[in-house]
C-alpha cells in the first residue's frame, strides 16, 4: 500500500473512532437531569434558629446552609444568596450576613442546580451589640447520666438581643440544649460555650469533665415523708449509707438531721427513702451518699405547685363588745404574704401584720356581712376566704352557716353547724324551706342535716328562734355543694398475699385547689379491705403499715404517683414487704393484746404483727398479768372494805425469726424479781345515798364505783351497796326479791332475821320504826329488783 492510501485509511479509522466516542458520551443536558435537589434549609450558625437570624449593626453572622442533593457531591450543593433589602443587611456569596442598619429583611437561599429549590430566613438587625457574656460556673465534673443547668449572664446596651447559643466541643462526652442544660453522655471532656447570637463574638465557656463511675444523677421529693433518687448504674445501698439534712434558708447551713426509716428499690438504680420526720414545704434538702465513687451529693428545694386556695369561715360578735380576730393564709403559706379585705361590719377595721391580718374594733350594727379576704404569698400562691361576720345584739339575732363541699356516692346524711348570735343566747332552729326535698332537718346536736339524693347544690332556709322570746328570730341559708364521687376499694396485702388489718392508705389529690379534693387516709378493716370515696381526678397514693417514727422492722410504705381515678373501681390492691407474725401463748396466760417492742421501739399491737425479714426479740411493758397474785381483804361490806393486791411483775417476750414467710412465735413470761402493790377502797353500805320507799315500788340495788388510794377509778370492779329505807310505824313488813341473798340490816350492820320466809318474800313481824338497810352483804350480786311494803296493805 502506497503512502497516500495509508494516510487515507488512518483518517477513516480515526473518524470512525471519534464518531463512536461521541455516540457513547452523555450530553450536558442528560448529565444535568441526573442531579436531584431534595431540599434547601438555612439557619443561624450561632443560634440554630431556622426562622430568624439576629445580627448587630456593623457585625457579621454566617448562615448555616444545608442542601440535600443526589448525587451527594459538593458541586451539586452550591447556592446563591440574595438580600431583599441590602440597605438593612447584606449577604456575601459565602452566606455571611452583615448588619447595615436596624430593621428587618429577608435573605433568600437558592440552589444553583435547581433554582426552584430555595429557602428564606428573616434577618433582624439590632441597634446595639452584646458587650459581654459570662458564666458563673467555669468548670464542672459530672457523672455519666447526670445533668447540669448553666445560666449565661449577658451585658448589652438598649436595643440588643441578649440571647445566647450553646455548643459542645465534644458531644460524645456532653451535649447541651438550647436552654443551657448539659447532659453527661460518656466519659471525657467537653467545652460548653455560650456565645452571643448577634455576631459580636462575645462568649463564655465551661469545661465539663464526665466520669463513668457510680453517681447520684437525680433526686425528687415526693412528699413530706418520702424522697426518690436515682443512680447512673446499679449499686447496692443500705439506709445506713445515706444521710438526709434540711435547712430553711438558701444561704443557711444544713443543721437539720432527717432520720431515715426505710429504703426500697427494685433495680438498685432507682431508690425510695421513707423518712421518720416530716420535711416542710420550702425547705432545702441535701442527700448524701459517701459510699459512691462519683457524685455523692444532691440538693433540691421542696415546693408544692403554685395554687389558688379558697375557704369559707363564719365569725360572730356582739354590738358594743370588743371584737378581735386574726386571719392568715394558713398552713399552705410560703414566706410572707400581702393581705387585703374588701369590706367589714361597721365599727371594725383591718390592720395588716407580717403573717396575718388583724380585724378588730367594736361592732356598731347587727346583721351579717360577707367579706372577701385575699392573700398572696411569696411564691404566688393565693388564698381567698369568704368570711361571714354575724353580728348580734340584745334585741337582734344574726345567723350564718359556711357552705359545705361534699363528695358522695350514696344518699347518706351530711351536716353543717350553724353560728347564731344575739338575743338571749338560747335558740331553737327549724327548717323553713327545702326546695329540693333533701330531707333537711335539725338533728339532736343542733346541726343542719340533709340527705342529698343526687349531686348538685342544695340550699336550705333555716329559722333560728330565741327560746326566751319567740317573737325574736333570724333567717339564714345553709348551702351544700354535693359532687358525685367514685368508690375505690381493694386489699392491702403482706409479701405473701395475706390481707393486712390496720394498714393505712391515703389518696392525695394533685389538684390542691379543688374544694372537693379528698386527701384523707383510712385503715383497712379486719379483712384487709379499704374503701375510699373520691372526687374524680389525679392522685398520689401512699400505703403504709406501722409507725415510721418507731421500729423500722414493723414499718413499710409505698408511694405511687399520678394515678388517674376517673371511675369507681374495686381490686385496687397494694402489697407491702412485710410478713405475718402470729404470737401464741407459751408459759403464760397473760393477754397478748398489748403493745410489742423491738429495741424499745414500738413494733405493733396485738397477737398479729407484720415484720420485715430478720431476727428479733419482741418484748412488752412490765406487766403483772400472768404473774402470781396475792389478795388481802380488810373491813366489811357494811362499814367499807379495802382490797390489797400484790402482783409479781413479769415481762413477756418472744423470739422471732422472719425468713420470707409467715411465722409463729411463742410468748414466754419472765419474772422481773419486782412486785407491784395496789390498794382499792370499796364503798360502805352504811354511807349509801340511795333510798327506797316502803310502798311496793320496785328498785334495783345500787352499784357504785371503786377507787384506788390515789382516787383513780378502778375500771375492773364495781360494787353493789344498799338502799336505805325508813320505817315510820311498827308493823309487819314484807321484803320481796328475786334472790334469797337480800337481807334487812339495822344501823349497826346486823342482819335482821325474818319471822317467816316463803319463795321470794321475807316477812318481818312487828318491825319497829326506824332506819334500815336493804342489801346482800356482798359487793357482787345478780339481784336486780327489790321492794318492801306494810303487810296490812292488801294492794301489794
Amino acid at each position: 500500500m502506497n503512502k497516500g492510501k495509508r494516510i487515507a485509511a488512518l483518517l477513516i479509522a480515526f473518524a470512525m473512532l471519534f464518531t463512536g466516542i461521541l455516540s457513547n458520551a452523555p450530553s450536558a443536558e442528560a448529565a444535568k437531569k441526573k442531579v436531584k435537589i431534595k431540599s434547601v434549609s438555612v439557619a443561624s450558625s450561632l443560634s440554630g434558629n431556622k426562622k430568624t437570624v439576629y445580627v448587630a449593626k456593623g457585625k457579621k453572622v454566617k448562615l448555616a446552609t444545608t442542601v440535600k442533593a443526589t448525587p451527594n457531591k459538593k458541586a451539586n450543593k452550591k447556592v446563591s444568596y440574595k438580600s431583599k433589602n441590602s440597605k438593612i443587611a447584606s449577604v456575601s456569596a459565602s452566606g455571611v450576613i452583615k448588619g447595615i442598619k436596624p430593621g428587618s429583611t429577608k435573605i433568600t437561599v437558592t440552589s444553583k442546580s435547581n433554582k426552584k429549590k430555595k429557602a428564606a430566613i428573616t434577618v433582624k438587625v439590632m441597634k446595639a451589640p452584646v458587650t459581654k457574656v459570662t458564666l458563673k460556673q467555669k468548670k464542672a465534673t459530672l457523672e455519666k447520666g447526670a445533668k447540669l443547668s448553666l445560666k449565661a449572664t449577658v451585658k448589652a446596651k438598649k436595643g440588643a438581643v441578649k440571647t445566647v447559643g450553646w455548643k459542645s466541643s465534644n458531644p460524645k462526652a456532653a451535649t447541651v440544649s438550647s436552654k443551657g442544660v448539659v447532659s453527661a453522655v460518656g466519659a471525657g471532656t467537653a467545652t460548653i460555650t455560650a456565645q452571643a447570637i448577634d455576631g459580636s463574638n462575645k462568649k463564655a465557656s465551661c469545661k465539663v469533665t464526665v466520669n463513668d463511675s457510680v453517681s447520684l444523677t437525680g433526686m425528687k421529693i415526693l412528699n413530706s415523708n418520702m424522697i426518690s433518687f436515682s443512680l447512673n448504674k446499679a449499686f447496692s445501698l443500705s439506709a445506713g449509707q445515706i444521710s438526709v439534712h434540711a435547712k430553711s434558708y438558701v444561704n443557711g447551713a444544713y443543721r437539720g438531721n432527717v432520720k431515715i426509716s426505710a429504703l426500697s428499690t427494685n433495680d438498685q438504680r432507682n431508690y425510695r427513702l421513707s423518712l421518720h420526720d416530716n420535711i416542710y414545704t420550702g425547705s432545702y434538702i441535701r442527700l448524701s451518699i459517701p459510699a459512691l465513687q462519683g457524685n455523692k451529693i444532691l440538693e433540691c428545694q421542696y415546693l408544692d405547685p403554685v395554687c389558688a386556695y379558697t375557704d369559707d369561715v363564719v365569725r360572730t360578735g356582739w354590738v358594743g363588745d370588743e371584737f378581735s380576730d386574726d386571719f392568715s393564709f394558713g398552713s399552705q403559706e410560703m414566706g410572707y404574704s400581702q393581705y387585703a379585705i374588701n369590706r367589714l361590719p361597721a365599727g371594725l377595721t383591718a390592720t395588716p401584720h407580717k403573717s396575718y391580718l388583724e380585724i378588730s374594733g367594736t361592732p356598731t350594727q347587727p346583721g351579717v356581712t360577707q367579706a372577701v379576704f385575699t392573700a398572696v404569698d411569696e411564691l404566688g400562691n393565693t388564698m381567698t376566704k369568704n368570711i361571714y361576720f354575724a353580728i348580734g345584739s340584745d334585741t337582734v339575732m344574726a345567723g350564718a352557716a359556711a357552705p359545705r363541699y361534699i363528695v358522695s356516692t350514696d344518699a347518706g346524711a351530711t351536716y353543717v353547724s350553724p353560728s347564731i348570735v344575739g338575743g338571749s343566747g338560747s335558740y331553737r332552729c327549724q327548717i323553713l324551706a327545702d326546695p329540693k326535698n333533701s330531707g333537711a332537718h335539725i338533728d339532736g346536736d343542733g346541726d343542719i342535716a340533709i340527705y342529698p339524693k343526687t349531686p348538685g347544690d342544695y340550699t336550705v332556709t333555716v329559722r333560728a328562734t330565741d327560746t326566751q322570746n319567740p317573737a325574736r328570730f333570724c333567717n339564714f341559708q345553709a348551702v351544700f355543694h354535693v359532687a358525685q364521687g367514685i368508690s375505690v376499694s381493694g386489699y392491702i396485702k403482706d409479701a405473701q398475699g395475706n390481707p393486712m388489718e390496720d394498714a393505712y392508705v391515703r389518696f392525695i389529690n394533685k389538684n390542691l385547689a379543688n374544694r372537693y379534693a379528698y386527701s384523707g387516709g383510712l385503715y383497712t378493716n379486719e379483712k384487709g379491705i379499704y374503701t375510699a370515696t373520691l372526687i374524680p381526678g389525679t392522685y398520689d397514693v401512699k400505703i403504709s403499715y406501722g409507725d415510721s417514727t418507731e421500729s423500722i422492722a414493723g414499718f413499710a410504705d409505698n408511694y405511687i404517683e399520678n394515678q388517674a381515678m376517673t371511675a369507681s373501681r374495686s381490686g385496687y390492691d397494694f402489697t407491702l414487704p412485710l410478713y405475718k407474725v402470729s404470737l401464741i401463748s407459751g408459759n403464760t396466760d397473760a393477754s397478748l393484746n398489748r403493745t410489742w417492742y423491738i429495741n424499745n421501739k414500738r413494733a405493733g399491737y396485738g397477737s398479729t404483727l407484720y415484720l420485715r425479714p430478720g431476727t428479733y426479740t419482741l418484748t412488752s411493758d412490765i406487766t403483772n398479768s400472768g404473774g402470781n397474785t396475792h389478795e388481802a381483804w380488810n373491813g366489811s361490806w357494811f362499814s367499807g372494805m379495802t382490797l390489797t393486791r400484790t402482783y409479781s411483775d413479769v415481762r413477756l417476750s418472744a423470739a422471732v425469726r422472719v425468713i420470707n414467710t409467715a411465722v409463729q412465735a411463742s410468748v414466754v413470761s419472765t419474772p422481773t424479781g419486782q412486785s407491784t402493790t395496789e390498794t382499792y377502797r370499796y364503798p360502805a353500805a352504811k354511807d349509801s345515798d340511795y333510798t327506797m320507799d316502803c310502798d311496793g315500788t320496785k328498785y334495783s340495788l345500787p352499784e357504785e364505783s371503786v377507787y384506788d388510794t390515789d382516787g383513780d377509778w378502778y375500771a375492773d370492779a364495781d360494787a353493789y351497796t344498799a338502799r336505805v329505807i325508813q320505817i315510820t310505824e311498827t308493823a309487819d313488813y314484807i321484803l320481796e326479791s328475786y334472790s334469797g341473798y337480800v337481807q334487812l340490816y339495822d344501823q349497826q350492820g346486823a342482819v335482821i332475821e325474818p319471822s317467816s320466809e316463803a319463795e321470794e318474800q321475807k316477812t318481818y313481824a312487828s318491825l319497829p320504826a326506824g332506819t334500815y338497810y336493804v342489801g346482800t352483804g356482798s359487793y357482787s350480786t345478780y339481784d336486780t329488783d327489790i321492794c318492801m311494803w306494810n303487810a296490812s296493805n292488801a294492794e301489794y
